[in-house]
């Protein structure tokens, strides 16, 4: 059996190795006594929060009011770095009365006050003052819709429609406001993260001017891969009184569809046409094809050929 080597201070590798050691502790020792340093300083920078405006019961906020303030503040390194770590979690609650047209800076001072640590000083914001107008207030129950985000995963769609809990949500706002919402929808989410996780919880788009009953929604998705599928379609002739002759008179057609349908897809769920109200002057022996019908769940990636010629037949 080896025996372990005794540390021996006058080799040179063990030497250096102490060394460099002792040099890494004395640079981490003054890393961090400079960083205290500097953050013992006084500093100015903007920080922004979001504006909740407090209304009186039965009334709402109008109009598109100031949803961001942006503050312009100064204190110690410490402190700020503190505030800006939490920048995305500040809500800067405004109260409006009914005689309120303007909220002075003030108004707003007291208001930031009771968010921000008492050593950080506001030096202004901006606006400085804001403008809002009230309404009556009035409630609606709207769908709940999931706001997926346009993606370039195209390897998978929904087998099934998609399932919220709950699937609507009562809003309450100004009536003018209300009006012209049909819908509510959930925090953005991806197709990518929905391979990942195909159940889940997510949140619901909070508004400043607009009362949500709920804050998070459950969802379920029911996701399958697709492939591609290629047929040959015959073309329909339309748009033209003429007797038409196309060269070809077949174009073939790739499309993606879901695995659970690729056995049930036929060339009879297609329509391909050669539409001559949309023949251009700059080819005028040659229409375009278009896909007028097909199944729901599928895509069309490419029509070959995309045009075709074509001449007129003269009968005798």
């Amino acid at each position: 059996m080896t025996q372990k080597q005794p540390f021996n201070f006058f080799r040179s590798d063990e030497i250096l190795t102490t060394k460099r050691a002792i040099l890494v502790l004395c640079i981490g020792i003054a890393f961090v006594f400079w960083l205290i340093t500097k953050l013992s300083k006084s500093y100015q920078t903007t920080i922004s929060c979001q504006i909740v405006y407090k209304t009186p019961a039965n009334k709402a906020v109008a109009g598109q009011p100031t949803n961001t303030l942006e503050i312009e503040v100064q204190g110690k390194g410490w402190q700020l770095l503190s505030l800006l770590r939490q920048k995305n979690q500040l809500r800067l609650e405004v109260p409006v009365s009914e005689s309120t047209s303007a909220v002075p800076l003030r108004v707003l001072r007291k208001s930031l006050s009771e968010i921000l640590p008492s050593d950080i000083q506001v030096l202004r914001t901006v606006p400085e003052m804001l403008t809002v107008q009230l309404d009556n207030q009035a409630t609606k129950k709207v769908p709940l819709l999931l706001n997926l985000q346009k993606t370039d995963v195209w390897e998978y769609q929904f087998a099934q429609p998609i399932q919220l809990q709950p699937d609507s949500v009562a809003i309450a706002g100004s009536k003018v406001a209300l009006s012209k919402i049909k819908a509510w929808y959930t925090e953005p989410i991806s197709i990518a993260n929905l391979i990942e996780k195909t159940k889940g919880e997510i949140g619901i788009t909070q508004s400043n001017t607009i009362k949500v009953s709920g804050e998070k929604a459950s969802y379920n998705v029911v996701l399958e891969q697709v492939t591609e599928r290629e047929m040959e379609l015959p073309i329909e002739i339309e748009n033209t009184k003429d007797s038409i002759q196309l060269i070809p008179d077949r174009v073939k057609v790739v499309c993606t569809v879901g695995l659970s349908q690729y056995d049930q897809l036929s060339p009879a769920d297609f329509k391909a046409t050669a539409d001559f109200a949309q023949i251009t002057t700059i080819q005028p022996t040659q229409v375009p094809i278009f896909i007028t019908h097909k199944p729901e769940k599928t895509r069309i990636v490419s029509i070959t050929p995309a045009s075709v010629d074509y001449i007129i037949v003269k009968n005798d």
